[in-house]
């Protein structure tokens, strides 16, 4: 139960991190703009946004296992795109290393049965 209420903090600490950034780097400026994947930004902002205020509310495995895919989809992405353009092992291990930190903590995240 109390492993239950730390995830929801964090998804929540998540969300409103992920609303002081976009504010600080002026993101409503371009938010009608097209992404280099050709969707507009605010697309992609909800897209991040309400699975994190679903887990908040539910947290249950339907919604982590969408943030996870949405985090493997961005891994691979980041990847390919860093393989286009760096020869910086440097940004490279920087890169891979901050994954890791996701990926740890998304293991941790993972809803368990209440009865386990």
């Amino acid at each position: 139960m109390q492993k239950s209420i730390i995830q929801k903090r964090i998804y929540l600490i998540t969300f409103l991190l992920y609303i002081v950034l976009w504010i600080l780097n002026e993101n409503h400026k371009t938010l009608f703009f097209k992404s280099s994947i050709g969707l507009s930004y605010w697309i992609l902002d909800v897209t991040i946004m309400v699975p994190l205020l679903f887990q908040f509310v539910f947290n249950n495995k339907i919604g982590w296992v969408f943030i996870l895919s949405l985090l493997v989809v961005h891994t691979f992405w980041t990847f390919i795109n860093i393989y286009k353009s760096s020869d910086s092992n440097f940004a490279i291990i920087t890169i891979v290393s901050l994954y890791l930190i996701a990926f740890v903590l998304m293991y941790y995240l993972y809803p368990k049965n209440q009865n386990e």
